[in-house]
């Protein structure tokens, strides 16, 4: 619904009671839940603290099971969110290999399409491409609809990054139209983002300005700041070019 600063509120109650009462698995859980919202928010240390928390109440009951891998894949990206690329590579491969053992797709395919994100940032092209093979074929399979747009979205930065405008932003496109069913989400205003950052590069500034603005009104609603800011940022450039093509038009 959008209502993030009265989910998070609820969430700490709810984490109150668990540790009150000795609730181990709600307690994970609200954790969980808690240090996705703090990771989207930029809010990268306590985000951190929610997940390593999760990570070492698993360990410490030796157990490995579906939460504590998503508690390692969440506390990868939060390391790759923050600029640690070696340590987010080091959790992310943990998390691969842990979901591999126990045959967690579902897992799996978020994993390797955040670790071919991180390998991008890394300039590890193929090694990206091959990650996004992987992670599309567990997608597909399950008919995991957000992780098929996630999917197409990090492959049209993969194809940006390979100079190929054209299928980048065909494949920004695609992405948007497979997370539109879940609804104004933080993912489909990340890929609204992203296709109007590569359509301003490629000088189609009037196709680009709706889906930033697009992207704004989300990343607002739900107080996600940093992508917020770029989002504005982008949209104050069109705006000097515009005002700046209309002066130099007046001077003629």
């Amino acid at each position: 619904m959008g209502r993030w600063t009265e989910a998070t509120e609820n969430l700490h109650r709810a984490m109150a009671l668990c540790e009150e009462h000795g609730f181990n698995d709600p307690l994970a859980s609200t954790r969980m839940t808690l240090g996705e919202l703090l990771l989207k928010r930029s809010e990268y240390e306590d985000a951190a603290f929610m997940f390593r928390a999760v990570v070492e109440a698993e360990r410490e009951i030796r157990r490995n099971g579906g939460v504590y891998r998503g508690a390692l894949t969440n506390l990868g990206w939060t390391n790759f969110r923050s600029g640690d690329l070696a340590q987010a590579d080091e959790v992310l491969s943990e998390a691969a290999r842990l979901c591999e053992a126990a045959d967690d797709r579902r897992m799996l395919a978020t994993v390797c399409c955040r670790r071919a994100e991180l390998a991008l940032a890394r300039g590890w092209l193929d090694a990206a491409d091959d990650l996004l093979v992987q992670a599309e074929h567990h997608a597909t399979d399950l008919n995991l609809t957000n992780e098929k747009g996630e999917v197409l979205r990090v492959r049209a930065l993969l194809s940006a990054a390979r100079g190929d405008s054209a299928q980048a932003l065909d494949l920004f496109r695609r992405s948007e139209t497979a997370l539109e069913p879940l609804g104004d989400t933080f993912e489909l205003a990340l890929a609204r983002l992203q296709h109007g950052r590569e359509l301003i590069e490629v000088n189609r500034p009037e196709e680009a300005r709706p889906k930033l603005q697009a992207a704004v009104q989300t990343f607002r609603r739900l107080a996600v700041v940093a992508e917020a800011e770029e989002a504005n940022r982008l949209l104050y450039r069109l705006e000097m070019s515009t005002d700046r093509n209309a002066a130099l038009l007046e001077g003629c």
